[in-house]
């Protein structure tokens, strides 16, 4: 629905939501600039069943480096997602060293393909940081009937060299593990959940 190319900017107290009902891929926000600051922000794709039903519909894509994310919520509990898309996309060769603090990643979905956070094939992180992030799935229907968690909260398909910084207390819910590649994720404790602690899955934190 919106792109941002530009550079350098801040954004406050925005609510940025595509309510597209056509059988298209489509989201809310594309961010191709870099270096902007968004502080409480409400980033909300598929805001209908038609569009969560597609794999590639999506809340968020950020294609640009060193962008930071501060008390903002990214995807949306209220409308099933019934295919294996994300709510937040990393995409292409300049997506570097992007930062998410006190960020809520949401969705509401029993399809185990299903991820919040998607860093896309031949992607170039570097160094990213999730800080004091919640990742929040709520495994129901949209008819309140109870399923399966997803698979995963973060699927990350970038094969260079790069490093994911989970720093002070990221929580994942509705998610059977943390990430489907736990090699590149790094926080300050031992493993767990297909991560590294202090990390809290589902509450448990053995």
């Amino acid at each position: 629905m919106l792109t941002l190319s530009g550079n350098g900017c801040i954004f406050k107290n925005l609510n940025i939501q595509n309510e597209c009902v056509a059988d298209v891929d489509s989201g809310a926000l594309l961010l191709a600039g870099m270096r902007n600051y968004f502080k409480n922000c409400f980033i909300s794709g598929m805001i209908h069943l038609t569009p969560a039903a597609r794999a590639a519909a999506y809340s968020c894509t950020v294609t640009g480096p060193e962008n930071f994310f501060d008390d903002c919520a990214i995807g949306v509990s209220t409308i099933e997602r019934t295919a294996h898309n994300a709510e937040l996309i990393l995409a292409g060769s300049n997506c570097k060293r992007n930062h998410f603090r006190k960020t809520q990643f949401l969705s509401q979905s029993v399809d185990t393909g299903k991820v919040l956070v998607r860093i896309a094939a031949a992607t170039e992180i570097w160094q990213m940081t999730f800080e004091d992030c919640t990742w929040w799935n709520l495994n129901m229907t949209s008819g309140g009937a109870a399923g399966s968690a997803i698979d995963h909260a973060l699927e990350d398909g970038a094969t260079m060299k790069h490093m994911i910084f989970l720093k002070g207390l990221n929580t994942a819910l509705g998610c059977t593990q943390f990430t489907d590649v736990a090699a590149s994720v790094w926080t300050h404790g031992a493993a767990v959940g297909g991560a590294v602690a202090p990390i809290a899955l589902n509450n448990l934190t053995t």
